[in-house]
């Protein structure tokens, strides 16, 4: 249970923004875990909020996608298991977060949202200027470049 514990407080600290993605081990492994951990979580929330299951895949696929790319394109691929599975795990802890808030709340309003995705934003736009290198604010521009393009994909998937 004590390394569960170390776990969810290190993605937790990701997520407050007190750990980088080099902060966490370098672990194929921790990587499967969070993915896991992050779809689960994804299609827990899809079905309470009643939405169709393809959201967690896809947007695991973007993440994925996006992130590999960015890193390749910045010479920075010995970064894609630690920066993947930061993201993964701050993102799983976001959506436990949002998962308790819409069991007790299943109106979530729309400035709770509006908090929550922003979160989300700057969080990866954390984790990414540290992986690349780069300044927060590119960071921030590829986090919600990463959201148009979720957007995009599932308007055009789902119709």
């Amino acid at each position: 249970m004590r390394p569960l514990l170390t776990l969810l407080l290190a993605f937790w600290n990701v997520a407050v923004f007190r750990l980088r993605p080099q902060d966490l081990p370098r672990s194929n492994v921790l990587l499967v875990v969070t993915a896991v951990a992050n779809v689960g979580i994804s299609l827990a929330i899809s079905a309470v909020l009643d939405m169709p299951a393809i959201n967690a895949s896809v947007e695991m696929c973007v993440l994925v996608g996006m992130t590999v790319t960015l890193l390749y394109a910045f010479a920075r691929s010995a970064r894609i298991v630690q920066t993947l599975t930061a993201l993964l795990g701050a993102s799983a802890v976001i959506g436990l977060v949002v998962a308790v808030l819409v069991v007790m709340f299943p109106n979530l309003p729309y400035p709770v949202r509006i908090a929550i995705f922003m979160w989300n934003m700057f969080v990866i736009a954390h984790v990414l200027r540290h992986a690349l290198d780069t300044l927060f604010v590119l960071g921030c521009l590829i986090a919600f470049a990463y959201a148009l393009t979720l957007d995009s994909l599932l308007r055009l998937l789902l119709g």
